[in-house]
C-alpha cells in the first residue's frame, strides 16, 4: 500500500505541480482564464487533502512516510500559497487584468519571467539570473511581453540570453508608436528566437484572421498553401504533423493560445497579431486584413497592389469591382461574407493574379456542425466562377464554402489544384473531369447538395486522393459499397440511402468529429451487404481502417462486429457508435474466431485504441463482450461508454482482465433486462479516472459492483480493508434512477475514495436499503463492534460534495453504516423526498461532520442541524465551521421524513440578547420545500433576529401538522428577494411570522424595514389554527403582490392583523393598498371579516365563496 501511495504521489507531483505553476501565472496575464485558475486551485486542494488523508492513515498504522511524500506535500502547499496571492491581486483589482497593458511592478515581473524562463532560485547560475532580471526590466512590466520573451529563452545558453538582452536594449523600431516599441521589440525577439521555419510562417499566416478570432488549425493547413515554407510541404500526413507541431511551438512560446473548450482551435492576442502584421511588412510579405471594408478599395488604393495576402471579412454585399485587378505579388485572397447575398464576380476578375496560390470565398470557417438549408430553389448566396479562373495556373487551394455554385466544370482547367473545398455548397454535379486533376489530394464535399448524377462514381476514379470529406444532403440511390480509394489517408464520410437527410440523426457522429477530430471516420446508415460477402467488398478497407465508425440499421446477418467485420481486432478504431442494429447479439464474440486466426493475431488486443463506445436502440443485443478466455481485450484507452435502450441486454461482461483506468463516463439507460453486476470488484478497482456514473431505468439490475466480501476473512481484516480504501477518487457525478432491485449503490470500500464527488442523485429505486454499504458489509461492521466491544470509526471525506438528492426511496434505511462518519462541509443543496424509513439522524450525518459531533439528546437527534457555538465568537466575527456550512446552504427539500426540527442554534457560556453580532448572519438559502413532515415542530430556533434570509426566493410548506410557525423570531422579518409563499395543510400553524411579543426592549432592530418588495404570490390553505395571515404587518409591506389565495382556514379573521389596531396611522386610511393585486381568492373562510382594518383596495378579479362575515 505504501509503495502504491508513493508512486501515485510521484505521478501527481510530476504532472500537476509544475504545470499549475506555469498555468497560474499565465492565466494571471489573460483575464479570460481567471475561472480556470480557480478550478485548478480547487482540483489541487482536493488532491492535497486526499494525499494528506492517506498519509494520516499510514501514520495511524505506524507506517513510515517517505521524504518524497513530505516534500510533495510541502511543494503543493507552496503552490497553493502562490495561487492565493494571485487570487488576492485579482480580488483587489476587481478583475484579472482587463488587458495586457496592465503593468506589473518590478518584483511581479521578475517572478513571472522566472516561471516562464525556467529559472530555479537554488540551481540557476547567478550571472544568468542577473541578465534575466535586466531582460525582465526591458519588458517594462507588460505581462504578454514577459511571457513570450521568457518562454523563448527557456533552455537557451548564457550567450543567447546576453544576445537577447543586447537586442532588446538596442531595438528602436521607428515605424511604430513610441508607447508600443518595447512590447513590439519583445514579441519580435520571441519570433526571431523561433528555430522552426514552419512555425514562423504559421505565425504570420494567423494574422490574416480578424482580431480575437477562433482560428481553426485545419484552415491554417488549407490556406497555408499560399505562404512560404508551409505551401511547399504538400498535404501529406507528415506535413500535417509538422504543421501541428509548429502550432504547438507557437503555443509553447505563448505567441498563440490553445482554446480548452474548442479542439483544433487557437487564438492570437490582438497585440501579437499587430506585431505579426508588422513583421510580415518588414519581410516583404505585406498583408491586408480588414473588417467590413468596401471592396472598391482594391481598385482605388495603389498600396494594395503589392500585398502578398488580402483578407477581407464581413463584406456587406456581393458587389466586387468590375475593373480587372492587378495584384502581381498576391498569393492569398480570402473574401468572407455573412450577408444574405452571394458574390458577382466579373469575367476578367482573376486575370491579374497570376501568382495566386490560395483563393477562398467563404461564409464560415472550418466547422462540422453545419446545417445548410436547401439552396436549389433560391438565388441567395449565388457565386458563379468566371472563365478568368482558368488563368490561375499556380492555384493550389480553392475554397468555396456556403454558396450556390451552379456549373463548376471550369474547375477542370486548374491542373495544379491540390485542395478543393466546397464545404456547405450546392452545385449541379461533380464533373467527371475532376478525376483528371492529378495533383488533387484533398476533396471536401461535406454538407453539400449535388443536383444530379452519382458523385461516388467520380470520386472512385480520383485514385490520387489522400483526403476525402463527404456528407451529401441529396443521396437518392447513390451507392458507396463499391468505392475503392486505397490511397486515402484521411476521410470523413457520412452516407445514407434516405432521400430526406435529418442532420440531427447524425448528431452523435458529428459531435465526435467536432470534439475529437478523428483522421478517418465512416458513418453509414442502411448498410446492407451480406456478412459472407463483406470481406470482398471494396469498401471494407474504409471500415477496418476507420478511427471512428458509426453504423445505423446494419443489415445482412451481422451477429457481431468482431469477427464479422474484422478478424484482426479493429485496432485503428477509437470511436464506435451503433444504433438500431437489431441483428447484432454481441459486440465482440471471441469464441467465433478460429484457433488459427487467433494465434496469428494474439499479439493484437481487441479494441486496444477504443476511446468512446455508444450503443443505442440495439434491440437484439444480449451481451456486449463475450470473451471467456479473457485474453483478447485491452480497454485501457476507453474513456466513455453509453448504452441506451438495449431492451434485451442482460450483461456487459467486461473481460476478467480488463483495465478500465481511462474510463471517465459510464451511462446506462433503459436496459430493463440487465441483471448481472456492471463490474467485478477487481475491475471496479481500476476505475481511477471515472468522473460520471449514470444509471437509469435498469429495473432488474441487482448490483453495480459485484459483492466480494469473503466470509472466511477475519472480521478485523475486513474492517481494516473498509477503513483504508481509496477508489473512485475522480468520480464527480453519481446518478442512479429507476433500478428497482438495487439494494445498495456502492460498497463501503468504494465510498472512502469519493473526494471529488460533487453531485449525487438517487431516485425511484424501490428496493434500495442503503446508499453505501451492502447488507453483508453492514452486518460485518455491526458484528465486529459487538464482539470486540469497541467502536469502529470510518471517516468519509466528501469535501467536494455540493448537491445530494434522495427521492422516492421507500425502503431506504440509511445512507451509511452507523460506524461511518461523512464530512461534507461544502454541501449546498439537499433533497430528501419520500424516504419514509430514513431517520433525521441519518440525514444529519451528511449535513454536519458527524465525527465531530458530541452525544445528542433524543430530541436533538430529530433535528437536522444542531449547531453549538459561542456567542462571543460571533460578536468577534469568528464563525465556526459547522455554522458556516449551514449558512452556505442554498436549497433544501424534505418530504416524507421523520424530522422534528430543521435548524437549532445552541450557545455555550453566558449570553443575552444584548450580546450578539452587529448584524444578523445571512443564510444563502434560495428556497426550501417541506412536505409531509408529521413530526416537524420548528424550522428555526435560536436568538431573536439572529438570522437573515436575504436570498430566499421560494417557500413551500405542506402537511406539517405540528408546525406552529414558518418564520420564528430568529429570522429577520425582511425578505427582499422572496417571490412566492405556499403553505398548505398545516393544522397547528398559528403564524407565518412569529410576533415580537417577547421583545425585551431592544429597539435597535426596529429600524429593520419590514418589507417584501418582490413577493407576488401567496397561497394558504387548510391551516385551521391561523387567525391572521400576517400579524403586525401592513398591506403596504407587499407592494408587488399579484395573487392572494386563502382557502379552508376556519379561524382566520384577517389577512393583516395588529395587536393594537388603534395605532394604525390615520394618514394611511384613505390610501389604496396592494396596487398590483390582480387576483383575490377567499374560499371557505367562515370567520374572515376583513383584509385589514380600514383597508382600501382597487377593483380586482375576485373569487369569494362561503365567507359569510366578509
Amino acid at each position: 500500500m505504501e509503495d502504491i501511495c508513493i508512486s501515485i504521489i510521484a505521478k501527481i507531483a510530476e504532472n500537476l505541480v509544475h504545470p499549475i505553476l506555469r498555468r497560474a501565472s499565465y492565466l494571471f496575464c489573460f483575464n479570460k482564464f481567471a475561472g480556470n485558475l480557480r478550478n485548478e486551485k480547487k482540483d489541487l486542494e482536493l488532491r492535497l487533502e486526499s494525499v494528506r488523508e492517506r498519509a494520516r492513515r499510514a501514520i495511524n498504522r505506524t507506517e513510515k512516510i517517505e521524504p518524497s511524500v513530505e516534500n510533495w506535500l510541502k511543494d503543493v502547499e507552496n503552490v497553493l500559497e502562490e495561487v492565493q496571492k494571485l487570487e488576492g491581486k485579482i480580488e483587489a483589482a476587481g478583475k484579472c487584468y482587463n488587458n495586457c497593458f496592465s503593468l506589473l511592478d518590478q518584483e511581479e515581473a521578475w517572478t513571472l519571467f522566472k516561471l516562464f524562463a525556467g529559472i530555479n532560485d537554488h540551481e540557476f547560475p547567478s550571472d544568468m539570473k542577473d541578465v534575466g532580471r535586466k531582460i525582465a526590466d526591458e519588458c517594462k512590466g507588460l505581462p504578454i511581453a514577459i511571457v513570450t520573451v521568457g518562454s523563448s529563452l527557456r533552455g537557451r545558453s548564457f550567450e543567447e540570453w546576453e544576445l537577447a538582452l543586447s537586442r532588446l536594449e538596442d531595438s528602436e523600431p521607428m515605424d511604430i508608436p513610441k508607447g508600443l516599441r518595447s512590447p513590439y521589440a519583445c514579441l519580435k525577439l520571441s519570433y526571431d528566437n523561433l528555430t522552426n521555419e514552419i512555425a514562423k510562417t504559421l505565425f504570420l499566416l494567423c494574422s490574416i484572421f480578424p482580431e480575437d478570432y477562433e482560428i481553426k488549425v485545419e484552415d491554417l493547413v488549407r490556406f497555408g498553401k499560399g505562404l512560404g515554407p508551409v505551401g511547399t510541404r504538400g498535404i501529406t500526413d507528415k506535413a500535417r504533423k509538422e504543421m501541428h507541431a509548429a502550432v504547438n511551438i507557437l503555443v509553447d512560446s505563448c505567441l498563440l493560445l490553445h482554446l480548452d473548450n474548442r479542439r483544433g482551435c487557437v487564438k492570437m492576442h490582438d497585440m501579437v497579431r499587430d506585431v505579426a502584421l508588422w513583421i510580415a511588412s518588414q519581410k516583404g510579405q505585406s498583408i491586408l486584413v480588414e473588417m467590413g471594408m468596401n471592396p472598391r478599395i482594391l481598385v482605388e488604393n495603389e498600396t494594395v497592389r503589392d500585398k502578398t495576402a488580402i483578407s477581407l471579412w464581413d463584406l456587406k454585399n456581393g458587389q466586387l469591382p468590375v475593373d480587372q485587378l492587378n495584384f502581381p505579388m498576391l498569393e492569398i485572397l480570402l473574401l468572407h461574407s455573412k450577408s444574405d447575398s452571394g458574390f458577382e464576380i466579373p469575367d476578367t476578375y482573376f486575370e491579374g493574379m497570376k501568382m495566386l496560390k490560395t483563393l477562398a470565398f467563404i461564409r464560415f470557417t472550418y466547422e462540422w456542425e453545419l446545417y445548410i438549408s436547401r439552396l436549389t430553389n433560391t438565388s441567395v448566396f449565388t457565386l458563379s466562377l468566371p472563365q478568368s479562373v482558368k488563368s490561375l495556373t499556380n492555384l493550389q487551394t480553392l475554397c468555396l464554402r456556403g454558396y450556390k455554385l451552379g456549373n463548376i466544370s471550369v474547375l477542370e482547367s486548374l491542373k495544379g489544384l491540390e485542395i478543393l473545398d466546397l464545404r456547405g455548397s450546392s452545385f449541379d454535379e461533380l464533373p467527371n473531369s475532376i478525376a483528371t486533376l492529378k495533383k488533387l489530394k484533398v476533396l471536401d464535399l461535406y454538407s453539400c447538395w449535388i443536383e444530379k448524377n452519382n458523385p461516388y462514381e467520380v470520386i472512385g476514379r480520383c485514385s490520387q486522393l489522400e483526403d476525402l470529406y463527404v456528407f451529401l444532403w441529396k443521396m437518392e440511390d447513390f451507392s458507396l459499397e463499391n468505392v475503392s480509394l486505397p490511397r486515402l489517408r484521411r476521410y470523413s464520410i457520412i452516407h445514407s440511402k434516405s432521400t430526406n437527410i435529418d442532420y440531427h440523426k447524425y448528431s452523435s457522429q458529428i459531435e465526435i468529429l467536432s470534439k475529437h477530430g478523428p483522421s478517418r471516420a465512416l458513418c453509414i446508415e442502411d448498410f446492407n451487404a451480406y456478412v459472407q460477402s463483406f470481406a470482398s467488398l471494396p469498401i471494407k478497407d474504409l471500415f477496418v481502417r476507420s478511427e471512428s465508425l458509426y453504423l445505423k440499421q446494419l443489415q445482412g446477418g451481422y451477429k457481431n462486429i468482431i469477427p464479422s467485420m474484422d478478424l484482426h481486432s479493429m485496432n485503428h478504431l477509437s470511436y464506435l457508435v451503433l444504433e438500431h442494429c437489431s441483428e447484432i447479439a454481441r459486440l465482440v464474440d471471441t469464441t467465433l474466431i478460429n484457433a488459427g486466426v487467433r494465434s496469428q493475431s494474439q499479439t493484437e488486443a481487441v479494441f486496444s485504441k477504443l476511446v468512446i463506445l455508444r450503443l443505442h436502440h440495439m434491440y437484439g443485443l444480449e451481451q456486449v463482450f463475450h470473451d471467456p478466455s479473457s485474453s483478447c481485450f485491452s480497454l485501457n484507452k476507453l474513456e466513455e461508454i453509453r448504452i441506451e435502450n438495449c431492451t434485451t441486454l442482460y450483461s456487459i461482461s467486461f473481460p476478467r482482465n480488463s483495465n478500465l483506468s481511462g474510463l471517465k463516463i459510464l451511462k446506462i439507460e433503459k436496459c430493463q433486462m440487465l441483471t448481472t453486476s456492471l463490474f467485478t470488484t477487481p475491475i471496479a478497482q481500476t476505475l481511477e479516472s471515472l468522473e460520471e456514473l449514470r444509471i437509469s431505468k435498469c429495473s432488474k439490475l441487482k448490483h453495480i459492483i459485484e459483492e466480494d466480501y469473503e466470509e472466511e476473512e477475519e472480521e478485523e481484516g475486513n474492517v481494516q480493508r473498509l477503513s483504508s480504501s481509496m477508489m473512485l477518487q475522480n468520480l464527480r457525478i453519481l446518478e442512479v434512477e429507476g433500478c428497482e432491485r438495487l439494494e445498495s449503490i456502492l460498497p463501503i470500500t468504494f465510498s472512502q475514495g469519493l473526494v471529488r464527488l460533487e453531485e449525487m442523485r438517487i431516485r425511484n429505486n424501490g428496493g434500495l436499503k442503503y446508499v453505501f454499504g451492502t447488507q453483508k458489509e453492514h452486518h460485518h461492521l455491526q458484528s465486529y463492534q459487538n464482539f470486540n466491544s469497541k467502536e469502529t470509526n470510518i471517516k468519509i471525506n466528501l469535501n467536494a460534495l455540493r448537491s445530494l438528492r434522495l427521492s422516492s426511496l421507500p425502503n431506504l434505511i440509511d445512507i451509511w453504516p452507523e460506524s461511518c462518519h461523512p464530512n461534507s462541509p461544502n454541501l449546498r443543496g439537499l433533497e430528501c423526498s419520500k424516504c419514509p424509513k430514513l431517520s433525521a439522524s441519518s440525514v444529519r450525518k451528511v449535513v454536519i461532520n458527524s465525527y465531530m459531533q458530541q452525544d445528542s439528546t433524543s430530541m436533538e437527534k430529530d433535528t437536522l442541524w444542531v449547531v453549538d457555538t459561542n456567542l462571543n465568537q460571533l460578536c468577534s466575527q469568528t464563525v465556526p465551521v459547522a455554522l458556516q456550512s449551514v449558512l452556505n446552504f442554498s436549497v433544501l427539500i424534505l418530504t416524507h421524513l421523520r424530522v422534528g426540527g430543521i435548524l437549532e442554534l445552541q450557545f455555550k457560556g453566558q449570553h443575552n440578547n444584548k450580546s450578539k453580532p452587529e448584524q444578523a448572519l445571512n443564510l444563502a438559502l434560495n428556497g426550501f420545500r417541506l412536505i409531509d413532515l408529521p413530526d416537524l415542530s420548528f424550522i428555526w430556533r435560536g436568538p431573536r433576529k439572529f438570522l437573515s434570509l436575504e436570498k430566499l426566493r421560494m417557500v413551500y410548506v405542506e402537511k406539517c401538522p405540528k408546525l406552529k410557525a414558518i418564520f420564528s423570531s430568529t429570522i429577520v422579518k425582511s425578505l427582499p428577494m422572496l417571490t412566492q409563499i405556499r403553505v398548505l395543510n398545516c393544522e397547528e400553524l398559528e403564524q407565518i411570522f412569529v410576533s415580537d411579543d417577547g421583545d425585551d426592549g431592544d429597539d435597535d432592530d426596529e429600524q429593520v424595514v419590514l418589507c417584501f418588495p418582490k413577493l407576488w404570490y401567496i397561497e394558504v390553505a387548510k391551516c385551521n389554527n391561523l387567525r391572521w395571515l400576517f400579524f403586525n404587518f401592513m398591506a403596504c409591506h407587499f407592494p408587488s403582490l399579484d395573487t392572494l389565495e386563502i382557502k379552508d382556514c376556519n379561524k382566520l379573521e384577517k389577512v393583516f392583523g395588529f395587536e393594537n389596531e388603534a395605532d394604525i396611522d390615520d394618514k394611511d386610511v384613505e390610501k389604496v393598498m396592494l396596487q398590483n393585486l390582480r387576483f383575490l381568492m377567499f374560499r371557505n373562510l367562515p370567520n374572515l371579516t376583513q383584509v385589514q382594518k380600514r383597508f382600501k383596495m382597487r377593483l380586482v378579479r375576485t373569487d369569494i365563496v362561503n365567507c359569510p362575515k366578509y
